[in-house]
């Protein structure tokens, strides 16, 4: 399986570049988020037709267009014109997906998953991002983690910032304090604290994510 997901990888940032050539920002993210989605759908197949774009609602207030929606198994199926409107409680996740992603981006988008998780405690959240606008420190330092001198490494240290997103990943390649801004981030289902991966192949991480909301899904009583 290793090389299926280092394939996946490499798939993503050749993607990634040749989108860049666009400069077209309306484009740019469209392309980027129809590749994922592809990922997801063709690689976790029994998922393909509840793999969606579009608004998520609770009690009748609207939370804003997602980047991709997975659908729990057995809700109706509300698409039309390819978008669909959601309602929260039939949700397995939500994705948000970043170009160039802000950190304001990823505070802003933890406080609507605060907000949907209080209708759907079973919801994953996640945030991806190909480029990382700021620095690796400050969403590490937010999600509890500060950089030990000594070991040369990061370290939990602090109770994270970060309250409701399940998953973060950036696939950035640029260098940050002489490392790649690339990293996975996990929150633990049992508590609030995230465990780090500095590394891929960040295919792997995704699908897995996904799955398991699937499977949180299928659990609910």
């Amino acid at each position: 399986m290793q090389h299926l997901y280092n394939y996946l990888d490499e798939l993503l940032v050749v993607q990634s570049k040749a989108a860049d050539r666009h400069n077209h920002k309306g484009v740019l993210g469209a392309v980027r988020e129809e590749f994922i989605k592809t990922i997801i759908s063709e690689r976790l197949d029994w998922l393909k037709e509840r793999v969606q774009t579009g608004e998520i609602v609770s009690d009748n207030k609207y939370y804003g267009q997602q980047d991709i929606l997975i659908r729990k198994e057995g809700a109706v199926n509300t698409a039309l014109g390819g978008q669909s409107l959601l309602d929260v409680k039939d949700a397995a996740a939500i994705i948000e997906i970043k170009t160039n992603a802000k950190l304001t981006e990823i505070t802003k988008f933890d406080k609507v998953a605060q907000k949907l998780k209080d209708a759907n405690p079973n919801l994953v959240t996640g945030f991806l991002c190909y480029k990382l606008n700021g620095t690796k420190k400050t969403v590490l330092k937010r999600a509890g983690y500060s950089y030990d001198k000594e070991l040369e490494t990061y370290e939990p240290s602090t109770e994270p910032e970060y309250e409701a997103i399940d998953f973060i990943i950036s696939l950035d390649e640029e260098f940050d304090r002489g490392e790649e801004k690339s990293f996975y981030l996990q929150r633990d289902q049992s508590s609030k604290f995230y465990s780090f991966t500095p590394s891929g192949p960040f295919s792997e991480y995704l699908l897995l994510e996904v799955k398991r909301a699937d499977q949180n899904a299928k659990e609910e009583p």
